[in-house]
């Protein structure tokens, strides 16, 4: 077992790479990429730090084989959202910026309002010919939905992966489907317990769909992921109830080489074997999880525990970057003291050399 507690200074190695460092990027990221300039009031996450520009996506399918047990509607399959960042090669020329997230997103995080935020991808691109790329299958927490990780994920697609996020029907925030429909986290998954530890196996499933929804697509020539997807390099991280549904859909599938857990109790089976590379990730405000703890000593492999000091459990995400003052107030302890950019800068630089580790780069 590897512990380590990550305190918020630079300098701090892991993996032999040092946390703080940035990609030796001369230009703003913004000029290089050629995204055009926000509005002054804008709120953003800092620029991904990696060497590519990114670009974004997004997509909906639906899976025939599954039934979707939360619907009302007779023989409803399950449906989900996905949310792709990507490598792209610097423009030739300068392209809109794509949505942070849709406005029931932001409405549902708390973040809508006047004040707008802004992303660091580019809408409309596309990547480099006959070039393949790793991939990364990221599921977001319980009542979350995917973009809320944006300063994650972009800095991962900058680093040479191909970043799939998925927003859960009931279990995310909102979900927004085809046709105008908009699904909602369903309210008794956060009041009872053995519902939520029953919803854990659907959103392992819903990864394992989203590999067989890939493999499907990187056949097609003519489809923006087609032929750029090396399906031999996968791994899949996730926060809170999705950084679980990321170990146990790694333990389970043999397509995934890695996972990385962000801050979340592991539900379901905790007994042996986990024997693949994997990254568990703790708050140091919050005490510590014995799950985690079980899921450790059952390890019989490659493995690591962190804990970010005075961290809360919504330090994994954007919220201390997007979301207004009075609602970060209300929220309490689930933001900690540490400091947002050097919180960020560990764990893009813990994620991205993680990965780099057990899936290698572009």
């Amino acid at each position: 077992m590897k512990f380590v507690r990550v305190m918020a200074s630079c300098g701090v190695l892991m993996f032999g790479v040092a946390s703080c460092s940035n990609a030796t990027v001369q230009q703003p990221y913004s000029r290089r990429c050629e995204l055009p300039a926000m509005a002054a009031q804008a709120r953003q996450v800092s620029a991904p730090g990696g060497a590519w520009c990114v670009g974004k996506a997004g997509f909906t399918f639906q899976d025939p084989t599954r039934a979707e047990p939360f619907s009302t509607v007779a023989n409803a399959r399950r449906e989900l959202a996905l949310k792709v960042w990507y490598p792209i090669a610097n423009p030739a020329r300068q392209r809109p910026r794509a949505e942070y997230a849709e406005p029931e997103a932001l409405s549902a995080m708390k973040a809508a309002g006047e004040v707008q935020v802004a992303s660091h991808s580019a809408a409309g691109a596309t990547m480099q010919m006959h070039r393949q790329y790793p991939v990364l299958l990221f599921s977001p927490g319980l009542g979350a939905v995917a973009e809320f990780y944006s300063g994650l994920l972009e800095d991962l697609a900058s680093r040479g992966y191909v970043v799939v996020a998925i927003n859960h029907p009931y279990i995310s925030a909102v979900t927004v489907l085809p046709g105008g429909r908009v699904i909602p986290l369903l309210d008794v998954l956060e009041q009872d317990d053995k519902k939520l530890a029953g919803a854990a196996p659907l959103v392992v499933a819903d990864l394992r769909s989203t590999l067989d929804w890939l493999e499907q697509r990187n056949r097609e020539p003519e489809h923006l992921l087609g032929g750029h997807l090396d399906l031999t390099r996968i791994g899949a991280l996730g926060h809170s109830f999705g950084g679980s549904a990321a170990l146990q859909a790694t333990r389970l599938d043999p397509r995934l080489r890695a996972a990385a857990n962000l801050d979340g109790t592991i539900q379901g089976d905790l007994s042996g074997p986990w024997v693949k590379p994997m990254l568990l990730y703790a708050a140091g405000n919050d005490p510590q999880d014995a799950s985690m703890e079980k899921v450790g000593n059952a390890h019989r492999g490659s493995w690591a525990y962190k804990v970010l000091e005075d961290a809360g459990h919504h330090d994994f995400t954007d919220g201390r970057w997007v979301l207004p003052g009075p609602v970060i107030e209300a929220m309490g302890d689930d933001f900690g003291s540490v400091d947002r950019s050097l919180a960020l800068r560990i764990l893009r630089s813990d994620l991205g050399s993680f990965f780099h580790r057990y899936l290698g780069g572009p």
